[in-house]
């Protein structure tokens, strides 16, 4: 299972985007510091064989959605093209390349040595909206993005397909495509040219279209812009491993589950906190968890939970899940379906539910990128489908997040399904 990173910043956090250093491929995951730019041609080809041979052997099943003849004959043709190549258009052919196996745990950890932008976007539907932004361009808040360098949004998104894993669903790539927005990819990939700054184009609820031509930024600002003055709690309590506390209302426990770290810990203080403070409902969110041991998760929480009848009733024990729940987040969420009562709430989340997963990891000789690769395959529901839908799908809308509301947390409280006092 993938560590929980200290750069994802998720929904009202806001996640994403074009801030060097915030994306998924980053921390633990990310590559030694190695000058790129001074590698030779021989150099790419022996981390190529190396990629190549690594995934084929080390991975579970690395042509379960690839056939290896067609793997072996992309690799031939990057091969060929190394010698024309620019270095970041190298690192995108081996994305390619790790792409084409099939899942979210397989892939090739860029360098954080990137550029991005000074406005965010998130998407909300199909629609890409500036949800943070520098304070030079705090009025593009709440605009949508529709084009970079000339290109259509939609065509930006095909490029990045390429590098992004082919057998994830449609929250994965939600939750993906703004993490790729920094200089080098998008001029790897040429949405754009070497040249900055580079135009963006955004339109209004209006219809009205905005130019601006941005620069990437050389390092974090130091203050953003945000359209809300008041995060929803599972924001503010983003960077807690596990924090709880009964909500207002008085007959609800609400708890924040981002991280593995220390759980059996955390789950003894929640359940002694229920002990003394008994509550009608538990909510257990999951949208900030990108991971750990699933297995932790069904010992320390799951399982006790199933032995507390009163918990664990419809309309008694909730689950929220987002696009950012991911690997034994996502794994538990499933196991919360087939062994508890829990009625789950949000947007599916970013992976695959029968899936290859138990990430691992080694190094290219020259390069020193760290390609990641899966060890096992999971099974968490009985059918084969592409997403774990929640009971009730609550996903993020613009409005609420301007004005700092929670849907999935309001639908919760007023569910009308859960027993009154």
């Amino acid at each position: 299972m993938t560590l929980r990173s200290r750069y994802l910043r998720r929904w009202f956090a806001l996640p994403v985007i074009f801030a060097a250093g915030i994306w998924w491929y980053a921390s633990q995951r990310a590559s030694a510091p190695v000058d790129i730019g001074t590698l030779s041609a021989s150099d790419w080809r022996e981390d190529l064989r190396a990629l190549a041979t690594g995934l084929a052997k080390r991975h579970a099943n690395a042509f379960h959605r690839v056939s290896e003849s067609q793997f072996d004959s992309m690799v031939t043709l990057t091969d060929s093209l190394i010698p024309h190549l620019r270095p970041w258009e190298v690192l995108i052919h081996f994305s390619e390349l790790a792409a084409v196996v099939g899942d979210a745990h397989t892939y090739v950890a860029l360098p954080t040595t990137q550029h991005f932008y000074p406005v965010e976007v998130y998407y909300f539907g199909s629609d890409a909206r500036v949800v943070r932004a520098t304070p030079e361009y705090k009025d593009l808040i709440g605009l949508r993005l529709v084009a970079i360098g000339g290109h259509p949004l939609t065509q930006v998104q095909d490029q990045l397909d390429r590098i992004l894993t082919h057998g994830e669903n449609t929250s994965f790539f939600l939750a993906h495509y703004p993490w790729f927005l920094s200089h080098e990819v998008l001029t790897a990939l040429h949405v754009i040219r070497d040249s900055v700054p580079t135009r963006f184009t955004f339109r209004g609820d209006d219809g009205s279209f905005v130019n601006r031509e941005l620069s990437p930024l050389d390092k974090d600002p130091e203050k953003w812009e945000r359209p809300y003055s008041h995060p929803p709690l599972f924001v503010q309590h983003a960077d807690d491993e596990f924090w709880y506390d009964t909500l207002p209302r008085g007959d609800a426990v609400y708890v924040v589950f981002n991280s593995y770290a220390h759980l059996s810990a955390h789950a003894a203080s929640l359940f002694a906190f229920l002990d003394a403070h008994p509550a009608r409902r538990l909510i257990i969110d999951l949208r900030n968890n990108s991971g750990g041991d699933y297995q932790e998760g069904y010992k320390e929480l799951i399982r006790p939970l199933t032995a507390r009848p009163t918990i664990n009733a419809p309309g008694h024990l909730y689950v929220i899940t987002g696009r950012y729940t991911f690997s034994a987040a996502m794994n538990n969420a499933a196991q919360f379906r087939t062994a508890t009562h829990a009625t789950l709430v949000g947007e599916p989340p970013g992976e695959v539910p029968n899936s290859y997963q138990e990430r691992r990891s080694f190094r290219l000789p020259h390069s020193h990128l760290l390609v990641n690769y899966s060890s096992a395959y999971y099974r968490f529901l009985p059918t084969d489908q592409p997403a774990l839908v929640p009971d009730h799908l609550a996903a993020p809308d613009w409005n609420s997040y301007q004005a700092g509301v929670d849907p999935a947390l309001t639908w919760i409280l007023s569910d009308s399904t859960h027993p009154r006092l």
